[in-house]
């Protein structure tokens, strides 16, 4: 047997939104999209679950995109750890040999 949650279009809060915003289905579908995809992640506890979204195109985003984006950052960190280090050898050389002479 396969069930499948069914919206009810004169649900008091749907009905609201729709007097509320009026004939801007768009306000309407949004909140269905948001419903369903709650219903599609986790549909026993209706509670939001994080995910990737590409925010660029406006969807989610793939594992491949992720792990990219995680790989630049890392690398943009360790490029700047990186430069901190030798910024402070430089200035802890300088201070040995000028403590030196």
């Amino acid at each position: 047997m396969n069930m499948r949650e069914v919206i009810d279009e004169n649900d008091e809060k749907l009905t609201s939104l729709r007097k509320e915003f009026g004939d801007d289905d768009e306000v309407y579908k949004a909140v269905i999209r948001a419903s369903n995809e709650l219903n599609e992640h986790n549909p026993s506890g209706r509670y939001p679950v994080p995910e990737l979204w590409n925010p660029l195109e406006g969807r989610k985003a793939s594992l491949k995109e992720g792990v990219s984006h995680i790989l630049k950052l890392w690398k943009l960190k360790k490029r700047k750890r990186d430069a901190t280090h030798i910024f402070s050898d430089s200035i802890d050389e300088f201070i040995h040999d000028w403590e030196d002479s």
